[in-house]
């Protein structure tokens, strides 16, 4: 630890016949310690500061040796230590509805699916979450298997009603494919 001492201002006036002064520190142990001797009333004005001093001192003693002898007892306070803040901020999540898992693209068509299981995202829209990584009800990245899901916003929206969307979710939660199904006869549409 650093310790800085400083003779207070009333004490700076010429009348007082100070020094020079041996400064000694106490461990919580109660192991003495010289930490400096011969230390002018001059570098006391300014600040006399020490390095090095055990982060085990918990005080000690300012003596002067000149013409006056007198003692005084110091206490070491540590500085505070700042508390670190959290710098990383949450993005806002989003809700959206999804169905069941479907090994293809269009395997939910006309299955009479409910699309209400909740997922979240930091995207806004539907068409946002492609490239996106989406999450759970826990709000962990939600390992979707690789499956595609009927998504909505709606959660009363069902599979034999379209067209909705179809997303495509790895198992690290991140959307690789976005198609919109219009029709069960054709192909997937994609976003």
């Amino acid at each position: 630890m650093v310790v800085t001492f400083t003779l207070r201002n009333q004490y700076s006036g010429a009348t007082y016949v100070a020094g020079p002064f041996n400064i000694s520190g106490t461990t919580s142990g109660n192991v003495t310690t010289e930490l400096a001797t011969g230390v002018t009333k001059a570098q006391l004005l300014t600040g006399h500061t020490i390095s090095g001093v055990s982060d085990l001192t918990t005080g000690g003693t300012i003596a002067s040796t000149g013409v006056c002898t007198t003692t005084q007892q110091w206490q070491a306070y540590p500085s505070p230590t700042p508390t670190p803040t959290s710098s990383t901020t949450t993005p806002p999540l989003y809700g959206f509805f999804r169905s069941n898992p479907s090994s293809t693209y269009n395997g939910h068509c006309n299955q009479n699916q409910i699309i209400s299981a909740l997922f979240y995202s930091t995207s806004q829209t539907i068409v946002g979450l492609y490239g996106s990584t989406v999450y759970d009800g826990n709000q962990d990245p939600w390992v979707g298997g690789d499956f595609y899901y009927a998504v909505s916003s709606d959660n009363t929206a069902n599979t034999n009603n379209q067209p909705y969307y179809v997303i495509r979710v790895n198992d690290m939660g991140e959307v690789t494919d976005l198609q919109v199904i219009s029709s069960c006869t054709g192909p997937g549409e994609q976003v």
